[in-house]
């Protein structure tokens, strides 16, 4: 045998020696090579050895990925400042080549110093750049929760909060992916800078080599340069200014970076998103063992991969540091990696409400003055329509002669003691025949003077606030479609008397609303009486809009429904009612929806389709119907009732870019479906309630307009109702809304 053979064959022998050493003993825990993994090792050798791969130069190309500062992860400007510590500090490497990606930087404030950090260093670099429009479709990922509708259910509340964190991110994934774009700029880097490096880095922006790291990085990788990957354990570091001192180094147990030889097979999974071990992944398929071998895999990951076909095919090199994140709390001491596992959630969903609300906001400048529900198109069109503008000025013409009311007018007192508060009786609760202290729950059986403007309702304030829904929004509609002054005028003067003036004002909660013999209640089902508040503040817009409200007037308007909002969202009754799994749920994301768009408040706005659909899991049947609503005493009422909210919420949600109408879940629950079945409960024969076909009016529009569908077997060209009883949940003059 000649002598040239003998040394190859010894070299193979020695390194499957190496190998067997540190896979095949039983007693780690680590990847097990069977026969087909010792074959691989000797194809991967000799494929090496014989191919050209071998004889390219060792050439290294290291590439870091400049990310967003996600606060409180990391300091404002954090990234900037370890790059700048990197150009000025590190080393140049022989062999080795540095360029940059500037990936998705969405504040373009600190986009811009990066990038001229780079220019002026003279850097190479590419960018992926953050688009707010791209983001702006992005949808959610309801696939990996483990409930549908969870997130809007009050099993949440049993929940830890970091366990509510993670199912949050969850459904977030795509917005995380897009944001974050680690994965994703990893891969990029693989595949951007040419084909003239052997060895590729992409490698975090907060990686920094001192000499000897690299030297001992290269000096292993020279000895097995066979293996196609090189796992490079990172240290983190508190103080940057460390990595200065000379032969400066440190024992390496962080999760590592990794070094791919350009032909090397895998790569980093672009779905898994920034905070569920997206760099883990890959770790896993190449069988690289570590303290991650010991995660729990959450219902919301990705699982657990299986042995890519070049699983072992790598080795450990050298180190590299971590730059300090600015939060040394979450890098170093006893539970430093939980404080960083909670930091890294709450960063993340803070990153995303920024960008969901940087998205709404263009919305809004976009839609200028537009209304939210009515279409002003459509008042400039009425005034041209004689029957409709007619219809509408007889309306206003009444409203004229009423009012105002205020919570001061109600002849009984709820249980507070203060006639501020609104007040009103549960409308099905009745006391039993033993005493007035039990009570029983008896559907679609009212009590006395919980119907509207019934004898007896005086005494609470549920008629009243209808009267003031309906009667301002006649007056602002009003004065929009005649010009007339008066009508602003006396629209003004109702929403003084019931939200301004300091002996009438109502106190902006909903406590007491629906009481049981004078008691609130852990649920506030009440909230449900605002429901009509998403036109109501529409005919509000128009009034301050006439001018008859002063500046300072429209102010405290406007202070008046923030302090409702931020009601609705801290207390306890009102957040059980958000969690409700029938109409009161969407009425009230209604209700938050319009206050939302009446402040102008994009954070308020931006995650309400979120909400909405996750209600679609928890409400709709895989038919199409509600299942809460059939079991009503009149459930063809609660079913069209019910929809009657969700096509307004479809309505609302477009007018910030967000398209309900057409969401469908993973097993096909829809609006359209579930407006078929309404429409097709409503033609069944029997059963006791007689309802007026008039009311299917706004949801054939729908089903025309949306989906092109017109049931058969109904009357046709019917001229369309204007005006319905507030209880049937449509408003006033419904076809002037915005299509």
């Amino acid at each position: 045998m000649s002598s040239k053979k003998r040394s190859f064959r010894e070299k193979l022998s020695a390194e499957l020696k190496r190998f067997e050493q540190k896979y095949i003993d039983p007693s780690r825990r680590s990847l097990r090579l069977t026969l087909r993994r010792r074959a691989m090792m000797i194809h991967a050798f000799l494929t090496y050895r014989f191919r050209s791969m071998s004889a390219w130069p060792d050439r290294f190309l290291l590439v870091r990925i400049i990310g967003n500062d996600l606060e409180p992860r990391h300091e404002t400007g954090q990234s900037r400042r370890n790059v700048e510590f990197i150009l000025k500090n590190e080393a140049h490497f022989p062999d080795c080549k540095k360029v940059w990606v500037v990936n998705r930087i969405m504040d373009n404030n600190e986009r811009r110093r990066i990038i001229e950090l780079l220019e002026r260093y003279g850097q190479e670099y590419k960018e992926i750049p953050f688009d707010l429009s791209e983001y702006g479709k992005v949808q959610y990922d309801f696939g990996r929760l483990p409930e549908d509708g969870i997130l809007s259910s009050s099993k949440l509340l049993t929940l830890e909060q970091r366990t509510i964190a993670k199912l949050e991110i969850s459904a977030r994934r795509n917005k995380v992916n897009y944001l974050m774009n680690n994965n994703g700029a990893r891969n990029f880097a693989l595949k951007n800078f040419g084909a003239d490096f052997k060895w590729i880095m992409p490698w975090d922006g907060n990686c920094f080599l001192t000499p000897d790291a690299f030297r001992r990085i290269r000096g292993r990788i020279m000895r097995r340069p066979y293996l196609p990957y090189v796992i490079v354990p990172m240290a983190r570091i508190e103080d940057n200014s460390v990595l200065l001192q000379p032969e400066y180094s440190v024992k390496a147990k962080e999760e590592p970076q990794v070094i791919f030889r350009a032909d090397a097979k895998e790569e980093f999974n672009s779905e898994i998103p920034y905070g569920r071990r997206p760099k883990v992944d890959l770790l896993w398929r190449l069988g690289v063992p570590g303290r991650w071998d010991r995660f729990p895999v959450d219902p919301s990951d990705f699982p657990k991969p299986s042995l890519a076909d070049e699983a072992g095919l790598y080795q450990t090199a050298g180190w590299v540091a971590r730059l300090d994140s600015g939060r040394p709390e979450f890098e170093v001491g006893k539970g430093s990696s939980a404080r960083r596992a909670v930091g890294r959630d709450e960063a993340i969903l803070r990153a995303i409400e920024k960008a969901d609300s940087a998205w709404v906001e263009r919305m809004l400048s976009q839609r200028g003055n537009a209304l939210l529900f009515y279409d002003r198109e459509a008042l400039r069109v009425a005034v041209s329509n004689y029957p409709l503008a007619s219809a509408i000025r007889n309306h206003a013409d009444d409203a004229v002669q009423r009012g105002p009311y205020s919570v001061m007018d109600k002849t009984g007192l709820g249980p507070s003691g203060d006639k501020h508060d609104y007040f009103s009786p549960a409308p099905y609760w009745w006391p039993t025949d033993t005493d007035d202290k039990s009570f029983v729950h008896k559907d679609g059986d009212r009590v006395p003077g919980s119907a509207l403007f019934e004898p007896g309702s005086e005494q609470y304030d549920r008629s009243n606030l209808q009267r003031l829904f309906d009667d301002t929004t006649a007056l602002a509609l009003g004065w929009s479609v005649t010009g007339e002054a008066k009508y602003a005028e006396k629209a003004a003067e109702l929403l003084r008397c019931w939200f301004l003036r300091p002996e009438t004002r109502m106190n902006p909660h909903l406590t007491f609303a629906q009481t049981v013999n004078g008691k609130s209640r852990n649920k506030t089902f009440g909230i449900i009486e605002f429901k009509d508040i998403y036109y109501f503040l529409d005919a509000v817009a128009l009034v301050i809009e006439s001018g008859s409200l002063s500046k300072c007037e429209s102010d405290e308007l406007k202070a008046w429904f923030s302090a409702y909002s931020d009601w609705l969202e801290s207390h306890s009754g009102a957040q059980a009612i958000f969690r409700a799994h029938n109409n009161h749920g969407v009425y009230f994301d209604l209700q938050r929806f319009a206050i939302g768009y009446f402040l102008r408040d994009p954070s308020a706005l931006a995650t309400a389709g979120l909400y909405a659909r996750s209600r679609i899991y928890q409400q709709f049947a895989t038919d199409g119907s509600l299942p809460a609503e059939m079991r009503r005493a009149a459930p063809k009422h609660y079913m069209l009732f019910t929809m009657q909210a969700w096509t307004t919420m479809a309505r609302m949600l477009s007018a910030i870019g967000d398209d309900l109408w057409n969401f469908r879940t993973n097993d096909d629950r829809c609006l359209s479906s579930a407006l078929k079945w309404t429409v097709r409960l409503w033609n069944e024969e029997g059963g006791d309630e007689k309802l007026d076909h008039k009311r299917l009016h706004p949801v054939l529009a729908d089903l025309a307009e949306k989906y092109g569908y017109s049931p058969p077997g109904l009357p046709e060209n019917e001229e369309p109702e204007l005006l319905f009883k507030p209880t049937d949940g449509i408003a006033p003059f419904w076809i002037l809304r915005r299509s």
